[in-house]
């Protein structure tokens, strides 16, 4: 019995791991596609195609693949867009994109909001960035998936390295009214295997005006890349140095602030010397004026006692004379 369940154990670890190659390897076909068919174009994609709608298909399978059903009576229903949101709290570059999704209010479920994040993460060439934050943080999504989940198996570091290659696609897609919440999701395997299969299909030969279009296209590209890294560079000069002017600008106000408190204190210390000044002046005037009165009484003291000592002269002159 044990054999057998061992047994059974094996065959489904098996099959999970030939889904997870096979989502792999569904996810290099179709932007290898995606891509062909991109730099075969003169300008930028500015409409979701077959290619471009596929490569969608497969990056929505892959994040629902291994995702735990909680759709039950007193749990609300799981879905991948849930752990976007879980992902997108640190994240300061998805503020506005689910701030974006918030306020397309034709958008009813989830999946919607999901699929609409997936394309304004592809217009702004952040996708191969949200899937490295999914791996790399699995400990805060582990709990909406099961073990064998693509996005918690070692596998899944390969998926940003693939997407990086989308950067060079300039993509403007209008979701505007469009019904996302009820589109299908059907991965059309015939555009991989033509002739049988497609990877080993003969190749048709290069035609010289579209190597032209694709050197020039490449050119616009490898320009665009530079000006949008020195913009990316004046970007994080200027959040630096609106960092450093709302230092300065604090400083500033402390600084004020101390200005401020010492003009107070210097008002008030001018307020106590001329209130001591005033007292001194009142206290100085009242002893002069003391200083006088002792003076006029001891002149009248003195004019007296010289009067006195007169008549006792003259009494005792009388005296000697009798």
């Amino acid at each position: 019995m044990n054999m057998q369940e061992n047994a059974d154990g094996s065959d489904v670890t098996k099959y999970y791991i030939v889904e997870q190659k096979n989502l792999i390897q569904l996810l290099k076909l179709s932007i290898k596609n995606f891509i062909d068919f991109a730099l075969s174009l003169t300008s930028g994609l500015e409409e979701e195609e077959g290619t471009l709608y596929q490569l969608f298909v497969v990056l929505e399978q892959i994040l629902k693949h291994g995702l735990k059903d909680r759709n039950g009576l007193f749990t609300a229903r799981t879905d991948y867009f849930n752990v976007i949101q879980i992902i997108s709290k640190d994240l300061e570059w998805t503020k506005d994109l689910l701030e974006s999704i918030s306020n397309m209010s034709y958008l009813k479920t989830f999946t919607g909001r999901g699929r609409a994040f997936m394309r304004l993460t592809m217009m702004q060439k952040k996708t191969h960035i949200l899937f490295m934050e999914l791996v790399n943080n699995t400990d805060k999504v582990r709990a909406l998936y099961l073990p064998h989940a693509l996005l918690l198996a070692e596998e899944a570091h390969i998926i940003s390295g693939l997407l990086v290659g989308l950067n060079v696609i300039d993509c403007n897609l209008c979701l505007r009214d469009r019904d996302l919440d009820s589109l299908p999701q059907v991965i059309q395997l015939s555009r991989y295997l033509k002739d049988g299969n497609y990877l080993n299909s003969p190749t048709p030969p290069p035609s010289p005006l579209l190597d032209t279009h694709k050197q020039d296209y490449q050119n616009i590209l490898e320009q665009k890349s530079y000006v949008e890294e020195i913009n990316e560079k004046l970007r994080l000069d200027f959040v630096a140095v609106d960092k450093k002017s709302k230092m300065f600008q604090q400083d500033n106000d402390m600084l004020m602030k101390e200005v401020h408190n010492m003009k107070s204190r210097i008002e008030e210390l001018t307020s106590e010397r001329d209130c001591l000044r005033q007292k001194m002046d009142e206290s100085e005037g009242a002893y002069r004026r003391k200083m006088e009165v002792e003076k006029a009484d001891i002149a009248v003291e003195r004019e007296t006692y010289e009067a006195r000592d007169k008549v006792l002269t003259s009494c005792t002159c009388w005296r000697r004379r009798s």
